[in-house]
């Protein structure tokens, strides 16, 4: 991984996408940080009645697109205010596939999780 990636986080946006039977879903989240720096560990927040975490929650797996400043404001409606399950989000933008998951085409820095371990006192 590099590591530089990290440097670049802030308070920003950022597409959670994950894989639903081989169909990339994914929405906008405003919330990352950074945990760990010498075992990259990062966490993120999606709300807990979004289409995307189910299909995380399944797959154990994540992509997570960095939102740069210049990118194409429609990406918000889109991946914020529709639903995968109803429409490819994905369409308009393109995706790149990393380990199975999509990360939006274009995207500032792209981090991918395999592996995912959820919290055990966690009630999503």
């Amino acid at each position: 991984m590099d590591k530089s990636v990290l440097y670049g986080l802030s308070y920003g946006m950022y597409v959670v996408g994950a894989s639903d039977a081989g169909r990339p879903v994914g929405c906008i989240i405003n919330t990352c940080i950074q945990i760990t720096s010498d075992e990259p560990v990062l966490a993120v927040s999606l709300n807990k009645n979004n289409y995307t975490l189910s299909a995380v929650k399944r797959t154990r797996r994540f992509g997570l697109s960095v939102i740069a400043e210049r990118t194409d404001r429609s990406i918000i409606p889109i991946f914020g205010f529709q639903c995968s399950r109803d429409c490819d989000k994905y369409a308009a933008y393109g995706y790149d596939s990393l380990r199975g998951v999509p990360l939006v085409k274009g995207c500032f820095a792209a981090v991918s999780y395999t592996h995912l371990t959820l919290p055990t006192n966690s009630r999503v």
